[in-house]
């Protein structure tokens, strides 16, 4: 290491001991500075900026990060924020949408006549829920509203197997012994239909999504919440739907537990979720009954 410093020193000076000391020294003082030159460069970009490149730019757009919060979470934080430049269209919205839920994760309503823009997607994680809330509060018009209608979906599965078990009968003195095994006795099950071939109709598929909305009676929210009345529940292509609005006045301020349950309290489902509650939101349950394995 130290050639990068003896090479530019008279020939007769390279041997002796001092002046390779001091270069040794030199260069380790240069290692160091080009590893903090190398850094600064990087911190000035987000894609490859460290940990304390995230911070300097937080602070610059006053993101306060939460301790669970990883680090390509901040840098894709980041970068949103960097790209919340007017003017905001509803294509605008998509793309960031896409980014943060995923492409074809959601419906996006805007209805222009009423000043509402609703958002409809699955389940997600607490912190890209607080992000999407950030965001879209910036880039929406002050005079619309921002109504969100998370979508859980259930899929009940069903099958048909059937199979054949030949039944074996010995005879006395041939090949069957006295007490020595039972009389008859029966084969290897032999399967004719496996339950990955479709067999099952269309009826038993909305008999059994019917029964399961006829078992629906509540839904609990955070354990302690009690709602009975439902904007819709039906079944369609033996798809039981269940959509009801939970609202500030009912003490909901953030879900973070939904059941479905029977008559009796007893469980449906149970799902854990994190949805705030600005105002109200519109929950809507889809349980699909396919066949399937």
């Amino acid at each position: 290491m130290s050639n990068r410093i003896l090479k530019h020193l008279p020939y007769f000076e390279r041997g002796v001991a001092e002046f390779q000391k001091i270069a040794d020294a030199e260069v380790a003082e240069l290692v160091r500075a080009e590893a903090q030159k190398d850094k600064i460069l990087a911190n000035q970009f987000v894609r490859t900026a460290d940990i304390q490149g995230i911070e300097m730019f937080e602070e610059l757009y006053n993101i306060v990060p939460e301790s669970t919060d990883t680090l390509e979470f901040r840098r894709e934080r980041i970068l949103n924020r960097m790209a919340l430049l007017p003017p905001f269209t509803e294509r605008f919205l998509r793309q960031l949408l896409d980014r943060f839920i995923g492409e074809n994760a959601y419906t996006l309503i805007v209805d222009y006549n009423n000043y509402i823009i609703y958002i409809n997607y699955g389940s997600i994680d607490q912190d890209t829920e607080k992000e999407i809330s950030i965001l879209i509060d910036k880039v929406k018009p002050s005079n619309m509203v921002f109504i969100t209608e998370p979508l859980l979906t259930y899929r009940l599965l069903q099958n048909e197997t059937i199979s054949i078990i030949p039944e074996i009968f010995y005879r006395l003195g041939t090949s069957w012994v006295l007490g020595a095994r039972p009389f008859k006795a029966l084969d290897t099950k032999e399967v004719f239909k496996l339950p990955n071939v479709n067999s099952i109709t269309n009826d038993l598929l909305t008999d059994t999504a019917n029964f399961v909305e006829g078992q629906i009676a509540k839904v609990i929210i955070n354990g302690t919440v009690t709602i009975n009345t439902f904007t819709t529940k039906q079944v369609t292509d033996s798809t039981v739907e269940l959509e009801y609005e939970v609202t500030n006045a009912m003490g909901v301020n953030t879900i973070t537990r939904i059941q479905i349950c029977k008559a009796d309290d007893t469980s449906l489902t149970d799902v854990t979720v994190y949805v705030p509650v600005v105002g109200s939101a519109l929950i809507n349950h889809k349980i699909e009954v396919k066949e399937g394995v």
